[in-house]
């Protein structure tokens, strides 16, 4: 460590401010303080009242929605004849066989592209 002053840092904190005497600063720092963590208590309170609102309203559209999933991920992609053959190929003869494995590819590229 060298014992030179940089002259940039000493005048820059002979520009500084005097430290107020009374507790005027401290009480303001401290009412800024409660009244960010009000503001962000309100915002919370009133993202999560937008997102009931949401959920009830939406609920039937979601559910129809889901039904609509559930339905047709399990259509089969080739119709099979015999009934033993059908059972047996059932897991891997449905759309959503093919949208998991489409999935998994899909993660298997960004891991070895952005790993």
């Amino acid at each position: 460590m060298t014992d030179e002053r940089d002259q940039l840092i000493e005048d820059l904190f002979a520009q500084d401010e005097p430290v107020p005497a009374d507790d005027a600063f401290a009480a303001r720092v401290m009412a800024e303080v409660d009244r960010a963590a009000r503001r962000r208590r309100l915002g919370q309170i009133g993202t999560a009242v937008i997102a009931m609102l949401a959920l009830v309203l939406g609920a039937g559209l979601l559910r129809d929605t889901a039904a609509l999933l559930v339905t047709g991920l399990g259509q089969p992609l080739i119709d099979v004849e015999q009934v033993w053959f059908a059972q047996i190929v059932a897991p891997v003869n449905t759309v959503g066989t093919v949208c998991i494995l489409l999935l998994l590819g899909f993660w298997v590229l960004r891991r070895r592209l952005f790993s």
